[in-house]
């Protein structure tokens, strides 16, 4: 991983969880509050060379909590 960034939608926290990393190196902290009329989500983006998506796919989903206000999915993106 060179690069990774994101906010995430933490269950029990009324405030956005915000993280970001270079190599191994990361760090988060607690965000602005979640407007009410917000919808939680979390959002994590990857900047990385020979790492696929389905050897990390399962780590994610593995720490997500079984009742999530936020769906769940993964998806990838490749730049040319």
């Amino acid at each position: 991983v060179l690069r990774f960034k994101g906010i995430c939608a933490m269950q029990g926290h009324p405030e956005q969880f915000i993280v970001q990393g270079i190599h191994m190196v990361f760090d988060g902290h607690l965000g602005p509050m979640w407007r009410k009329d917000q919808k939680r989500s979390s959002r994590l983006v990857f900047i990385c060379r020979k790492l696929r998506l389905k050897d990390i796919e399962g780590l994610f989903l593995a720490c997500l909590s079984p009742i999530s206000e936020a769906p769940v999915g993964i998806g990838a993106k490749k730049e040319k």
